[in-house]
């Protein structure tokens, strides 16, 4: 929406502002389907509570750069958004091969943890991410402890975000169940939270 589009323009043009939370949203740029716009509502909620950064990247290396970039103009960042098409162990950016996919290297792991805030969230958008023992949403809660991993552990998309008090990331609803990951554990979501 337009008003999203000024959100964003604004986080990207205007200094930081140390008192908001930061958040980084990155998007395949091959969406045979359209799943990751199907509902521009998610990045108006967003923009309500955090400085918003909405980028479109379609290879792993890309997506560093850009957590990277951010986080070194912004702060360690309290929310990463990564959508991309996938299965239980990775999820694709862009299109064929080794250039597509996000999954769990090390090398990738560690310099992601970096960039991110010791309590922050990382929402997968990605059919089956935390699906099944060894899980890219796993391998996340294990490689970033601390931090909070959400994924669907079927295929689905996502269907809402729930804010705390504060402001902050508390739930991930999709359309298929889901699970809340942290330091390899995890939870079953239910799809309602009562707050928002």
């Amino acid at each position: 929406t337009p008003a999203t589009l000024e959100q964003v323009y604004t986080s990207i043009t205007e200094p930081a502002d140390p008192q908001q939370q930061q958040a980084l949203v990155v998007h395949a740029q091959s969406d045979h389907n359209g799943a990751f716009y199907q509902k521009r509502e998610h990045f108006e909620r967003l923009g309500q509570h955090y400085q918003l950064v909405l980028v479109e990247c379609d290879t792993e290396a890309e997506l560093l750069e850009w957590v990277s970039e951010t986080a070194n103009d912004r702060g360690a960042l309290d929310l990463l958004v990564i959508g991309g098409h996938g299965y239980s162990e990775a999820l694709a950016l862009g299109e064929g091969g080794d250039r597509a996919n996000v999954d769990s290297d090390d090398e990738w792991l560690e310099q992601l943890a970096a960039h991110l805030d010791e309590e922050a969230d990382v929402v997968l958008v990605s059919c089956s991410a935390g699906s099944g023992e060894g899980s890219l949403a796993e391998i996340l809660s294990e490689t970033l402890p601390g931090r909070t991993i959400h994924a669907p552990s079927e295929d689905g998309h996502l269907d809402r975000f729930h804010f705390d008090e504060e402001g902050r990331l508390d739930a991930v609803d999709y359309n298929a169940p889901s699970r809340e990951f942290e330091d390899g554990r995890f939870e079953e979501r239910n799809r309602e939270k009562a707050n928002d």
